[in-house]
């Protein structure tokens, strides 16, 4: 399906989509001020205030690239908003490694998106897999209101509802008798109806 304030090409070889332009195929629906679509290789270019939603998830950004048969592209300065669990991530460069994989460069995600999240992870590289529900940090840093409280080559967590067993966010404190103390709880999935959380 395609809509746009002016369109050209030829059916078979190449369209272009010019103003409020929009292109919908398969629960995916794309809108940009230009797209141009060519046949061979099954590929789309969107230019100026792009936005594509596909599986729930909102991506937007000034510019796309994708292959539609492959699966294959790339998104420049893309804001991503997931659908499965409202988190929110920007990065320089995201690339699409095939239908069910991203990968962000230059990256930070949070669990929200508001001007200044509770938490937000910032790593060199960040790789959503929808299809296992997980994402992996790499070269990461973990950041609680702008304070870096862990630092790792590489962190994995959810992207989904589905429980993981790792660590949680600590706490540290002081007071008069102890002194200064950090808890770090970590949670055990131990099966679909069991977990447990150790506080050491």
């Amino acid at each position: 399906f395609l809509e746009a304030d002016e369109i050209d090409g030829e059916t078979d070889s190449s369209v272009k989509l010019r103003g409020n332009a929009q292109w919908r195929r398969a629960g995916t629906i794309l809108k940009g001020d230009l797209i141009d679509y060519r046949e061979v290789p099954d590929e789309l270019e969107a230019t100026g205030r792009v936005r594509l939603l596909r599986d729930g998830n909102l991506v937007t950004g000034p510019r796309l690239k994708l292959n539609l048969s492959t699966g294959l592209g790339e998104f420049e300065q893309p804001l991503f908003h997931l659908g499965t669990n409202g988190a929110y991530a920007r990065a320089d460069t995201m690339h699409f490694v095939g239908s069910q994989q991203v990968r962000l460069d230059k990256a930070i995600y949070s669990g929200w998106q508001c001007e200044r999240p509770a938490w937000e992870l910032r790593a060199d590289r960040i790789d959503l897999d929808y299809e296992s529900g997980e994402g992996i940090g790499r070269s990461a840093v973990l950041y609680f209101k702008d304070f870096p409280i862990l630092a790792a080559p590489v962190m994995s967590f959810p992207i989904d509802d589905q429980r993981k067993s790792g660590l949680l966010m600590p706490t540290v404190g002081a007071n008069s008798k102890g002194g200064f103390e950090t808890l770090t709880p970590y949670y055990f999935n131990i099966a679909p109806n069991r977990d447990a959380t150790l506080y050491p």
